[in-house]
């Protein structure tokens, strides 16, 4: 699959084509290009060295999400799962407030977080909103999920780097009526409490 643009062309068609396992290449004509691979004066050339076999595919990792309803809440036009190729982040939808979120690392108590969110990130998206909020830039082709906490209450919080097979599971937890999250996968919002 060829991609026009830029880094967010890259996030929006590695959703539509991650299930089918198809390589992606692509090509800056956006205005931000940090993934992509390829400037838009070289496309020609680079699309008759594929045609030769001259090319290698990186592989990247992916992020598997899962929301379960809170309750009785369940919104049946929303996909259960989602899968992000930079980050998945819970953030606080009311200007002011913070959320209460409990980390889990294959079922067992992490940490407990009082910010104003959390970035799971990874090794690819290490360098975008988790390198803006002071995470590790790691490399891309590595398999690892980085915990990154958004302007978190206590300053001891520091990010955390796990190995790709671990399972990361967060609860919201509010410890307020007025406390409301929301989930964006690769930046596009997916669901609210």
């Amino acid at each position: 699959m060829v991609t026009l643009g830029g880094d967010g062309m890259i996030l929006y068609d590695s959703h539509l084509v991650a299930q089918l396992g198809l390589p992606v290449l692509s090509v800056q004509c956006g205005d931000l290009g940090f993934h992509t691979q390829v400037e838009a004066a070289e496309f020609l050339a680079t699309l008759d060295a594929v045609d030769r076999g001259d090319f290698r595919i990186e592989k990247r990792m992916l992020l598997e999400v899962a929301i379960e309803p809170i309750g009785n809440a369940v919104d049946e036009r929303r996909p259960r799962t989602a899968l992000a190729l930079n980050d998945v982040v819970i953030s606080k939808s009311a200007w002011g407030r913070m959320v209460h979120l409990r980390i889990l690392v294959d079922n067992r108590p992490a940490s407990d977080l009082y910010a104003d969110g959390l970035l799971v990130a990874t090794p690819t998206g290490s360098s975008a909103y988790n390198y803006a909020a002071g995470g590790p830039v790691l490399e891309p082709d590595m398999e690892a999920i980085i915990l990154n906490a958004i302007c978190p209450h206590r300053l001891k919080f520091s990010p955390i780097v796990l190995a790709g097979h671990h399972e990361v599971a967060v609860k919201f937890h509010p410890t307020k009526p007025s406390e409301e999250a929301q989930l964006l996968v690769d930046g596009r919002p997916w669901c609210s409490v």
